[in-house]
């Protein structure tokens, strides 16, 4: 009689250890020793003018540096504790963030309605997308002056158009403290809406078009199927669009010193703005840097906080 002789389980059978490679090592191992020479040149044009800049201005918010002849000295939190206590800049703050809640949701549903027109009115046809996309390749001074000239008092397009239709037609959109900083608003949105309109038409045309049709012959009509088909497939491109959207408004800039330079009364200084005047209108370059550090910081929890709230990473077909 045989002793009994265990039986090993076959997978078991030949079984070696496997080295545990990291994803960043495969990628090294993957790229060609010549792909390198493509990316120091970017890559030391990345550090000299973004790099650099961005840690420069992180030490000199901890000094008294000043445009002149007066040797910065490091005073410690001094800039920040002021940036917290000054009125001027909580109002900065506020303003940028009154004009970010406007802006946002107005730039979001202009976008939208366009990629929609230009996906179900006007499929394939290229002119409806150049003229929607149009205003976003124009810059800042030409979009300035053209609507400067719109709302303008005396001979605005606007008020002109007002007064034909029988409203009030002399409304001094760009001085009145109530108006003023919607009018901005609504510029920037028609100015910024063809870039965001790109990402939904992107999003809109992967889209399968067998859910719209299973869901017309379930009897939805058309409003049904965008609200409960199409809108939650484009949760990715909206956080995206809103993402992008939040960011340039909390840095809005140029739109503003061109058309009212802050005013009537300070009501259209926004953060970047109040920078710009304390760096480059009292030299305080110590304070305008860490003016700008808090600004990166509200910049990024802002992001941080979407990505937590709308998560657009969520694949659904």
């Amino acid at each position: 009689m045989s002793a009994y002789t265990p039986i090993t389980p076959p997978n078991r059978i030949n079984q070696r250890r496997v080295p545990i490679t990291s994803r960043w090592e495969l990628t090294l191992k993957a790229l060609n020793p010549n792909a390198y020479t493509f990316i120091i040149p970017f890559l030391i044009i990345f550090l000299i003018f973004r790099i650099y800049p961005f840690l420069s201005g992180i030490y000199t918010s901890f000094t008294n540096a000043r445009i002149g002849p007066r040797t910065p000295k490091f005073i410690g939190l001094e800039n920040y504790f002021e940036v917290f206590s000054s009125s001027e800049i909580g109002r900065a703050f506020f303003v940028t963030f009154h004009y970010a809640m406007m802006v946002v949701p107005m730039t979001f549903f202009i976008a939208l309605a366009m990629a929609v027109c230009v996906k179900s009115i006007f499929p394939a046809h290229t002119l409806s997308r150049f003229f929607f996309f149009a205003p976003f390749v124009l810059t800042a001074s030409i979009v300035a002056i053209i609507w400067n000239w719109m709302f303008q008092t005396q001979f605005g397009l606007v008020n002109v158009t007002m007064d034909l239709i029988g409203l009030p037609g002399r409304t001094a959109w760009l001085r009145d403290t109530t108006l003023v900083l919607p009018v901005i608003a609504f510029i920037s949105s028609w100015w910024v809406a063809g870039f965001s309109m790109v990402i939904f038409l992107a999003a809109l045309q992967n889209i399968p078009g067998d859910l719209n049709e299973a869901a017309r012959i379930d009897g939805a009509n058309s409003w049904q199927i965008f609200w409960r088909v199409t809108f939650p497939l484009l949760l990715p491109a909206s956080t995206l669009v809103i993402t992008v959207s939040l960011i340039e408004a909390m840095r809005v800039f140029s739109i503003i010193h061109i058309i009212t330079y802050g005013g009537p009364s300070d009501y259209t200084t926004s953060v970047v703005f109040y920078i710009f005047k304390e760096g480059f209108t009292r030299y305080e370059q110590g304070m305008a840097s860490a003016i700008g550090v808090v600004l990166f910081v509200v910049i990024m929890i802002l992001t941080i906080l979407r990505f937590t709230l709308l998560r657009g990473d969520q694949k659904y077909y």
